[in-house]
């Protein structure tokens, strides 16, 4: 007399798997378990589906801020007649619309020489090239004995922008006159 075997194989499948992923592991299940049962086995399978699961609900930290933007000024050296530079919105939210402001220091005196533009509205992450200004670097700014000009540049400098860090606005640096 022959003798009877049951077998039984339970499978969870990740809601999250495509469903052509799942139907590829469903199938292949059902081909091993055809396999068991040209042996003259009975099988029995059972398999569960899990429905998907809602996320848990978030609940606002009132110790975490709220999403900011933060502008930064990335200058791109060497500069010899222009002032090249980028503003990247390293926060973690959009910026509106604001200024940059360079100002170039004359040699051998106090005086100085302000140009603004228009930074454009920034995505969070995005950063966005200028040749800054327009004109060259004001001739009078280059030292005649370094060949070399002093500047500062400052973005959000009218303070429009709410940032998450206000205080990384401002780099300086020396261009070289070529």
């Amino acid at each position: 007399m022959m003798k009877q075997y049951e077998h039984t194989a339970a499978v969870t499948i990740n809601p999250s798997r495509t469903e052509k992923t799942r139907t590829r592991l469903i199938g292949r299940l059902v081909l091993a378990l055809t396999m068991l049962s040209f042996s003259a086995l009975p099988t029995y399978v059972a398999a569960q589906v899990r429905p998907p699961t809602a996320p848990p609900p978030t609940e606002t930290d009132p110790a975490k801020p709220p999403p900011r933007p933060d502008l930064v000024p990335l200058p791109v050296t060497p500069c010899s007649t222009f002032l090249k530079f980028r503003v990247k919105n390293s926060g973690n939210a959009a910026a509106p619309g604001s200024r940059a402001e360079a100002v170039f220091y004359f040699a051998g005196t106090t005086g100085f020489h302000s140009s603004v533009a228009q930074v454009p509205n920034l995505l969070a992450g995005a950063t966005t090239a200028f040749l800054y200004p327009a004109t060259a670097i004001p001739s009078g700014c280059f030292d005649p004995v370094t060949n070399t000009c002093k500047f500062s540049l400052t973005v959000d400098s009218g303070s429009q922008v709410n940032e998450s860090n206000e205080n990384n606005n401002t780099v300086s640096g020396v261009c070289q006159k070529p």
